[in-house]
């Protein structure tokens, strides 16, 4: 029997992580790319990132930023007013840097101290040499000036804007806690602005970070971020929201999280003009609802999560004109899930489709998953980044990109142009990282809305 996968979707750069299929026939073994982005749940904890820094020279920081700006790793930042990054500048967070806000701005008791991104923030730290962005209270890092005892609304957040520059906006191996910072107006009424990443119309790739000990996480309204393989942990409400109006042709993935003890680890608004929405091989872990869903939109699939301690909804929905697709999942019991289907797993409501759960832990079906491209900013370098799922000792990996948004794919990307896991004998692995020099070639112009496929051959 040959199993095939439908070629449905691709990867856009810097937004759109996807999956690769094994198709297995005499003629061919190949890993052909379909629409369902079946993700391992990788759990990443971060216990070591937590450990105190060294005492660092202290720069106070504040105002707009206008030109290209770097914050480097031998000082740390104390932002003691509002930071604005406008329009055509990027501001760059060296990995290992601390960064440290103020609980208030400058002559106002009422208003709490943001970064605000109009332009690009590159914050790029490594697996051991992570960015802090953290309130002044905390004692990790290194003094600023705070009274050592933090509080999961010590100042305010970081908001990327409707005019910021996706393909130039990254937070990666970044810890970023207390933030979240809900003051109160002079009169009295409450803001209810809780969330330490805010994207406001803005699409940015947040990966591999932890985000802690904050009232709420990442909200994103009428975006399309890439969330994936970070930590959300000791939020006290809700770890991810996203919400949609009207704009047409948004797709926000989040894939390959872990959600530790989050009362409502995500919160989902589709509209039905959005696209695709995508929920992919995370990990719920100890919470009440994992996701809760008021309006499916035009489509909301929640594909290979791992659902264990959830003692609400696994799934809630509550749009009666919308079904959750949520094939593939482990809920936590062989039976399936609980509440209308009947099962002892995490419990589901009406208008979600649970068929054909996992009835163990960790099904992970041979493939490529969890494609990401990022662009390096104001460069014509290209991370991308995948896992390799197979039995195989070695495989072969091509990689193809499109100009045009898709099939047909436009080129293959020359051999000169790429390094690091591509070519043969690439083995089977997590986060398999390849580098590709558009600029090589004659295969640029390269541009955000580029295409990357990647297939992988059984030597």
């Amino acid at each position: 029997m040959l199993l095939t996968g439908r070629i449905i979707r691709d990867v856009f750069l810097v937004l759109a992580p996807d999956f690769f299929f094994l198709r297995k026939s005499w003629q061919h073994r190949r890993l052909l790319f379909v629409r369902w982005p079946l993700l391992l749940t990788c759990c990443v904890w971060w216990g070591a990132s937590l450990l105190a820094l060294n005492a660092q020279t202290v720069v106070q920081v504040s105002g707009t930023i206008s030109t290209d700006t770097t914050w480097t790793s031998d000082k740390a930042y104390h932002v003691v007013d509002d930071v604005t990054v406008q329009n055509g500048a990027t501001l760059t967070i060296e990995a290992g840097t601390v960064v440290k806000f103020a609980k208030r701005r400058a002559g106002s008791q009422y208003e709490e101290v943001k970064l605000q991104v109009e332009g690009g923030l590159w914050a790029k730290g490594t697996a051991g040499s992570k960015i802090t962005l953290t309130s002044i209270d905390d004692p990790q890092g290194g003094s600023a000036g705070g009274d050592g005892t933090p509080d999961s609304t010590d100042w305010g957040w970081i908001e990327f804007r409707n005019n910021s520059e996706d393909a130039n906006c990254l937070l990666e191996y970044c810890v970023i806690r207390y933030g979240g910072n809900d003051y109160y107006y002079s009169s009295g009424q409450k803001r209810n602005e809780t969330w330490a990443v805010r994207c406001l119309e803005a699409s940015p790739t947040i990966r591999n970070c932890h985000i802690a000990d904050s009232r709420n996480g990442v909200y994103c309204s009428n975006g399309q971020p890439t969330i994936s393989r970070n930590l959300f942990a000791d939020i006290y409400q809700t770890a991810i929201e996203i919400s949609f109006l009207s704009v047409a042709g948004m797709e926000p993935r989040i894939l390959a999280n872990t959600f530790e003890g989050c009362p409502t680890a995500i919160k989902y608004t589709g509209s039905t003009s959005q696209g695709y929405g995508r929920i992919a091989g995370n990990f719920f872990l100890n919470g009440q609802t994992a996701i809760s869903v008021s309006k499916v939109g035009s489509s909301l699939e929640v594909l290979h999560n791992q659902f264990v301690g959830i003692t609400t909804y696994g799934i809630q929905n509550t749009d009666a004109t919308g079904t959750v697709l949520a094939q593939g999942n482990w809920w936590g019991s062989s039976t399936g899930p609980g509440g209308v289907a009947g099962g002892t797993g995490a419990p589901v409501s009406s208008y979600v489709n649970y068929a054909n759960w996992w009835t163990s832990p960790n099904q992970t079906p041979d493939g490529v998953w969890n494609v990401i491209a990022i662009r390096k900013g104001g460069t014509m370098l290209v991370d991308i980044y995948y896992d390799l799922i197979g039995t195989a000792p070695s495989y072969s990996v091509t990689i193809e990109a499109s100009k045009t948004g898709g099939n047909p794919y436009t080129f293959t990307v020359p051999t000169a142009a790429l390094s690091g896991a591509r070519g043969s004998g690439v083995t089977p692995g997590e986060n398999k990282h390849a580098i590709w020099d558009s600029s090589i070639g004659n295969t640029g112009p390269y541009t955000d809305l580029m295409r990357i496929k990647v297939t992988a051959d059984l030597e």
